[in-house]
């Protein structure tokens, strides 16, 4: 995972004042809490991590308005939260911890703020510099930082394709990052580095490490933007084979779900490089309902030729899915149904969690998750077509690695567009308006 540091908790999380020995007592109460918690490890520090934010939240529970309280009383919640700080890294001494420690610690540093946080950048920067794996993962949590703090495309992965440890770090769980930080990389300067990356497909062979081989499709997306398309469909095919060879002796539920989902993607439409520009991927749907419980004419996407189709990929337990039905809803009424038809497309998830009322557990029911959706698309007042898809929802044909995530689909039922958020409301309006008018024009001429 990529790691940045929040801001400096702001004075309104502190707790309101106490008395002069109530407020010597909570300290030492805490730092007597803290020293009794020998050897500093990594459970340790994630446990001082959690204390500190329970401790801040319940203070901004019950704490003052900072608008009115008197200097003594900011004087007093200044202290007392300086003494939490204080206690929580009492006795870490960052040199000598080892990366698993050190690793964790960030967040603990990063809440505590001002010179412990600085100083746990020095020693980052220190250990980045060394020539192992380990100061390999500092030097990727390093420019992770960099890359948080720019706006726009940024070289900062650049410099990690010259650390000394590159390629035994690449052999480990920090792989995928170091393809996310290349991704705002400008191909044309990652180009001098294209053998270098390329070796390293001995990662992701059959007999791959298991926290590497998961960033081998991160891989194969750097590949397809960096080398010939008959050098990345040859990569591609080698991947499939051997996500198919780790599937059929993997053991753990959870490693072959991961694994029968690595194995859909790669060998999906969009990877294959059969997506925009393409004939879009069948999709057929398992329910279709419309919360004034009208009934679509059509069974799957094939059936819409002819129409402009906007396809958002949501689930009810999606946060930002939810988020963006307003301007969902928007585009359903600007666009008339015989030109644009807009589907929510989701899966079974095994319950619905509400909005307005309280989650159904519908596992192993898929009859009851049906109603349980229209119940929901009538509760958020969702004025387009929901439909219930056989395959996931973060399909693999379409490439959907997150929700919500919008798919367009001109009238010829070819792919258009992948990847936008729906608040991209006006470039889909933009896509959707030019598709339009393409459908009029060829019905014209």
């Amino acid at each position: 995972m990529l790691f940045l540091f929040p801001p400096i908790v702001a004075l309104s999380m502190f707790a309101p004042p106490l008395p002069a020995a109530a407020l010597v007592d909570s300290v030492q109460a805490a730092r007597d809490e803290v020293t009794v918690k020998p050897p500093i490890n990594s459970d340790l520090v994630r446990a001082r991590a959690a204390k500190l934010r329970a401790d801040r939240a319940a203070a901004k529970a019950s704490g003052v308005d900072l608008e009115t309280a008197t200097p003594e009383q900011k004087q007093a919640a200044t202290e007392w939260l300086d003494g939490l700080n204080a206690a929580a890294i009492e006795g870490i001494d960052l040199p000598t911890l080892d990366a698993e420690t050190f690793s964790n610690a960030q967040s603990l540093f990063s809440l505590v703020g001002g010179a412990a946080q600085e100083a746990y950048l020095v020693e980052l920067s220190v250990r980045a510099q060394q020539p192992t794996a380990d100061g390999f993962g500092a030097a990727v949590v390093k420019a992770a930082l960099e890359w948080g703090n720019v706006e726009g495309k940024s070289d900062v992965g650049l410099s990690l394709l010259s650390h000394p440890a590159f390629a035994e770090g690449m052999n480990g769980p920090v792989a995928s990052d170091v393809y996310f930080l290349l991704k705002s990389v400008d191909a044309e300067n990652v180009a001098p580095f294209v053998a270098q990356l390329a070796g390293l497909a001995s990662n992701y062979g059959a007999d791959a490490r298991k926290e590497t081989f998961p960033s081998s499709i991160a891989w194969l997306e750097l590949m397809q933007r960096l080398v010939s398309k008959a050098d990345a469909e040859a990569a591609r095919v080698r991947l499939v084979d051997a996500a198919k060879a780790r599937l059929s002796q993997e053991t753990e539920e959870r490693m072959q779900k991961t694994l029968a989902r690595m194995v859909a993607r790669l060998d999906g439409a969009a990877m294959r490089g059969e997506l925009v520009g393409a004939t879009a991927p069948s999709l057929d749907f398992l329910w279709l309902a419309r919360s004034d419980d009208s009934t679509p004419d059509w069974k799957q996407l094939a059936d819409l030729k002819g129409k402009v189709v906007v396809l958002d990929f949501w689930a009810p337990w999606c946060g930002p899915c939810v988020g963006s039905f307003p301007e969902v809803k928007a585009m359903r009424a600007k666009y008339a149904p015989s030109d644009v038809e807009i589907i929510g497309v989701t899966s079974v998830q095994g319950n619905v969690l509400h909005q307005k009322r309280a989650r159904v557990d519908c596992k192993g029911d898929v009859e009851k998750e049906k109603a349980e959706l229209l119940t929901f698309m009538k509760d958020m007042e969702m004025t387009w077509t929901v439909g219930l898809s056989g395959k996931d929802v973060f399909n693999p044909d379409f490439n959907v690695k997150g929700s919500p995530f919008v798919a367009i689909i001109d009238a010829d039922g070819k792919v258009a567009n992948v990847g936008l958020h729906p608040s991209a409301h006006d470039a889909i309006e933009a896509i959707v308006d030019k598709l339009i008018a393409k459908k009029q024009a060829a019905s014209k001429s």
